[in-house]
C-alpha cells in the first residue's frame, strides 16, 4: 500500500502544480479509502478473491497507472510542441495548455479507471486444488513430451551411426566449368548467365 500511496502522492502534487485541485483531493482520498470508492470494484473484488484478490488488485492498478502516467505524459510533450500554434486564432496559448492539459488529465484518470476495471472483470483467480489439478495435468503432459522427445532421439542417433560410416566427398564436377558469358552447353543459343545460370 505504500508505493500506492506514493504513486498517488505524485499524482496529486502534478495535478496540484496543473491547477487542478479537486483532482487532487480525489486521488489524496483515493490513497486512503482504496479503489472502491471510485468504481474501480475495490470491494466486490476483495470480498470474491480474499487478501489474494486485493494484492492482485493494487498491482493491476499500478500496472495501469504506470503505462497511462507515460502515455499522458508524451500527449503532454506533443502538446507543448504545437500549442503555438494557437496564437495565430487569436488565442492565449498559455491559458490552452493550461485548459487542454487538464481535459488531458482528467481523461487519463477516466481511462485509467476503465482499464481497471476492464482487467478486474477478466481476471479469475484459481483455488489451491484448481492450480494442484493444472499441475498434475501440466507434469502429465510433460511426461508425455520427454517420453516422445526420447524415441525421436534414439531414433537420430540411429541415423547418426549411419551417416558416420560413410565418409564425405568434396563435389566433383564432370567436365569443364562453363562461364557466365559463354554459350550454354543446353543448346538453346542464350549465353549461360541468360539460360541455366541465370541467378534466381
Amino acid at each position: 500500500m505504500k508505493s500506492l500511496q506514493l504513486a498517488v502522492a505524485m499524482l496529486v502534487f502534478l495535478a496540484g502544480t496543473a491547477g487542478a485541485g479537486f483532482v487532487a483531493a480525489d486521488l489524496a482520498a483515493f490513497a486512503h479509502e482504496g479503489p472502491g470508492r471510485f468504481g474501480f470494484g475495490g470491494g466486490l473484488f476483495l470480498a470474491l478473491h480474499g487478501a489474494d484478490g486485493g494484492v492482485l488488485e493494487f498491482h493491476l492498478f499500478l500496472e495501469v497507472l504506470d503505462s497511462q502516467w507515460r502515455d499522458h505524459l508524451a500527449l503532454m510533450d506533443q502538446l507543448r510542441q504545437g500549442i503555438h500554434l494557437r496564437g495565430y486564432a487569436q488565442k492565449n496559448p498559455k491559458q490552452e495548455y493550461k485548459r487542454e492539459s487538464f481535459e488531458l488529465f482528467a481523461a487519463m484518470l477516466e481511462r485509467i479507471k476503465h482499464d481497471v476495471i476492464t482487467l478486474l472483470s477478466k481476471v479469475r483467480i484459481h483455488s489451491e486444488e484448481e492450480i494442484a489439478a493444472l499441475e498434475a495435468q501440466r507434469r502429465a503432459l510433460e511426461e508425455q513430451m520427454e517420453f516422445q522427445h526420447a524415441a525421436v532421439s534414439a531414433m537420430q542417433g540411429e541415423e547418426e551411426a549411419v551417416a558416420e560410416a560413410e565418409p564425405a566427398r568434396p563435389f566433383v564436377r564432370e567436365g569443364r566449368k562453363v562461364g557466365r558469358n559463354e554459350p550454354c552447353p543446353c543448346g538453346s543459343g542464350k549465353k549461360y548467365k541468360h539460360c541455366h545460370g541465370k541467378l534466381q
